[in-house]
């Protein structure tokens, strides 16, 4: 029998999470990861006007909320603790008023000579646009994007207040289409494109920055200026982070490893070699090893019920390539619904739909599955700065999955660190053997893990005085 092991911190075995008593296994967030390379999707934006036209309109609409957050807010609440509408879950159509100031907001920035030519002329691109390229637009059209609301705003006797003049950005919007048009005929790779993009917008961002700078009440931050900061030029960034909510399903991982004899790793996540490696047993079936896990799903009366999943184990793979990721047709993967991605993302006014729409018309392109198989190559990689970890992982997609329990069958030892307390082994041994007399089982594996006098992590078995449990 194979087995996989799990470090845990002993306030997290015997603490207020109770892990060990409660069998549990927690499934933690992208965010809680260690790498940050975890959290990111190799994305490419490749498409038509439709497609573009449609993008553009996404980070207007996500803005102009944000805005109206900080109407409310002002000097209540950072609105960068309000996540952006990504989902389109903040409707418009409830409020008139709203519908026809951003009605006008959309069309200053489409009747711009500046900006109108953006979408045709992205589609013509032949190469594909990577994460900077769309940075640098979105932080191009920012202060043309905050006027023009500022503007809708105003015709209805109801400015938006404290925020500066801007200053003019037109030699700014002049210079895309023309570095992009450059491009495309010396620059199939992006390379002198991104470059170029990088200085011009470097430049213009100091040059903003230096005319507005943040002020201060007293010595202390003001609450109103930082929201402002956020909206005039942090949000692109913002809303370039959250873009993959729309394309990637929620996932959360429980994390093990395939040794327990690393001293890094035990130092990392043993609590400084003062927790606990718990060893399980791996399961198999048709698609590999893995872990039976319950979880409890509420039902439409609100009565918890048990379900019984088997959960399979996925390698991480440290420092692979895992290939760019088709952003336009990759949102047909995502919790957006497929009426609100037609309406929203995939259609014109005239109800043309865009060539990326061909995964969700009439069943899903070729790609669909090449697509889905890089998404799950995208959240077990990391960089190869943690390949002694030897990592696997479980994976879910469900929030109410998020906290499951395991069969006792399944724990097969308990390793102590180095440095676990002797009062904290008598207490994870009493809850063993408590179990063990449940489950009629008489052999449970404890280890004890030493240095040796080379420095390698190595481990014993011990027995557990006063019980039949041997090591």
């Amino acid at each position: 029998m194979g087995k996989v092991f799990r470090f845990r911190s002993i306030d997290r075995l015997l603490g207020v999470s109770q892990e060990l008593e409660r069998q549990e296994i927690y499934f933690a967030h992208p965010s809680e990861l260690n790498d940050p390379a975890e959290e990111i999707f190799p994305f490419f934006w490749k498409g038509d006007r439709i497609i573009w036209t449609n993008f553009l309109r996404h980070y207007l609409y996500c803005l102009h909320w944000k805005c109206l957050d900080f109407l409310v807010m002002r000097d209540h609440l950072k609105i960068q603790e309000i996540p952006p509408p990504m989902m389109g879950d903040r409707n418009m159509s409830g409020f008139p008023m709203l519908t026809e100031v951003h009605g006008r907001v959309v069309n200053k920035i489409f009747n711009d000579t500046k900006i109108r030519e953006w979408p045709e002329l992205l589609s013509q691109q032949h190469y594909s646009m990577g994460k900077s390229h769309i940075l640098f637009l979105l932080r191009t059209l920012q202060w043309s994007a905050i006027e023009a609301i500022r503007a809708a705003y105003h015709e209805f006797g109801n400015p938006l207040p404290y925020f500066p003049d801007t200053s003019s950005t037109a030699s700014l919007l002049e210079s895309v289409p023309i570095i992009l048009e450059q491009a495309m005929d010396v620059d199939r790779d992006g390379l002198l494109l991104n470059e170029q993009l990088m200085q011009l917008q470097g430049c213009h961002l100091l040059g903003t920055r230096h005319s507005f700078a943040p002020h201060r009440n007293g010595g202390r931050a003001n609450p109103i200026m930082d929201n402002i900061n956020y909206l005039i030029y942090d949000f692109p960034r913002i809303y370039l982070e959250h873009l993959p909510t729309l394309v990637s399903p929620n996932w959360y991982t429980a994390c093990f490893t395939k040794s327990c004899r690393n001293s890094v790793t035990w130092a990392s996540y043993g609590d400084n070699h003062k927790g606990v490696c718990l060893v399980f047993g791996e399961e198999h079936d048709s698609k590999g090893e893995g872990l039976t896990l319950n979880t409890g799903i509420r039902n439409v009366l609100g009565d918890t019920q048990l379900s019984t999943r088997y959960h399979g184990f996925y390698d991480v793979n440290y420092g692979s390539n895992v290939g760019e990721i088709d952003f336009f047709r990759f949102l047909s993967l995502g919790p957006v619904q497929r009426e609100l991605l037609i309406q929203t993302w995939y259609s014109d006014d005239k109800g043309n739909l865009s060539e990326c729409a061909a995964p969700i018309q009439g069943g899903f392109d070729s790609r669909y599955q090449e697509h889905l198989d890089r998404f799950f190559a995208a959240i077990v990689q990391k960089s190869h700065d943690w390949q002694h970890e030897e990592e696997t992982r479980l994976i879910c997609f469900s929030e109410e999955d998020r906290m499951a329990s395991y069969e006792f069958s399944s724990l097969v030892g308990v390793v102590f660190g180095v440095r676990t307390h002797e009062s904290e082994k008598i207490k994870v041994m009493d809850i063993i053997q408590r179990k063990c007399a449940k489950h009629g089982r008489e052999t449970f594996e404890f280890s004890q893990a030493y240095t040796s006098d080379a420095g390698q992590i190595k481990m014993y078995k011990i027995e557990s005085k006063g019980s039949k449990l041997l090591g």
